[in-house]
């Protein structure tokens, strides 16, 4: 059995996370309205975690109103 320290361990668990794409609205994963996505950039590395949908007016309405519904 091999001994990890911390950082072993938490790198070990961030390899198996996946960041999702889409923006989480009405409990679903949708993509922005307008299509368009940004880079997301972890602050720590500068390294580049992936794109996620760049959300608008358009997509916080949305949100707004399945968080009414709800």
């Amino acid at each position: 059995m091999t001994v990890m320290d911390g950082k072993g361990k938490f790198r070990a668990i961030a390899s198996k996370v996946t960041i999702p794409k889409d923006a989480f609205i009405d409990g679903e994963y949708c993509p922005a309205a307008s299509g368009k996505v940004f880079e997301n950039t972890n602050p720590a590395t500068g390294r580049a975690l992936g794109t996620v949908a760049s959300c608008d007016e358009q997509d916080v309405d949305r949100a707004v109103a399945a968080a009414r519904r709800a």
